[in-house]
């Protein structure tokens, strides 16, 4: 059967590593690089983000930057299997670092409250996305082997129907509830 979700334990483990690992880091770094890697992380970030001002706009945004993003796990999962683990975990590794650093500077009340709402809906897009990937990845590949070009084809269009079905309404909903939150909190 095709996408059982067999490895959404796995999954799930390796964003909650990320996410712990991020923040371990960022209590063990020196302030002064915590400094730059947030500004790096922050930064291009607000940089894209300059000249948006409405919910919608910022909805906008994060919509279309979550979309490639989880896209590129789904996808890249034709290739190998390691590409959608290694970037769920960086995913949860980015989440624990900034929520980290933001806790230190408005506190863990502000960092749950904008990040819990959005996070519901937004963190099952990620496993998701990583386990089409991975499940992709297994099944691509005997029709690989074969050079059956038109059977890879059509498992990739069945990942690419679960993403849509499945994932870009959770993206959807996180983005509108997250570009809220922005709006709100500044």
């Amino acid at each position: 059967m095709f996408f059982m979700l067999t490895y959404r334990r796995q999954i799930s483990y390796m964003l909650v590593i990320g996410i712990i690992a991020g923040i371990v880091t960022n209590y063990v770094l020196p302030v002064e690089v915590n400094n730059k890697i947030t500004s790096e992380f922050i930064g291009s970030t607000f940089d894209q983000l300059e000249g948006k001002h409405t919910h919608w706009d910022y909805s906008e945004y994060l919509f279309l930057h979550n979309f490639r993003v989880n896209l590129m796990v789904v996808l890249t999962g034709v290739l190998t299997s390691l590409i959608p683990l290694f970037v769920v975990t960086l995913n949860g590794y980015a989440v624990g670092y900034l929520g980290a650093f933001m806790g230190k500077e408005k506190g863990l009340f502000w960092v749950l409250a904008t990040l819990l709402p959005h996070g519901i809906f937004e963190f099952p897009a990620h496993i998701l996305s990583g386990i089409i990937g991975i499940q992709l990845t297994f099944d691509a590949r005997p029709h690989i082997r074969n050079i059956d070009i038109k059977s890879v084809g059509v498992v990739i269009c069945k990942a690419l129907w679960l993403y849509m079905s499945r994932v870009v309404p959770l993206l959807i909903i996180a983005a509108v509830i997250e570009g809220g939150a922005m709006t709100w909190t500044g």
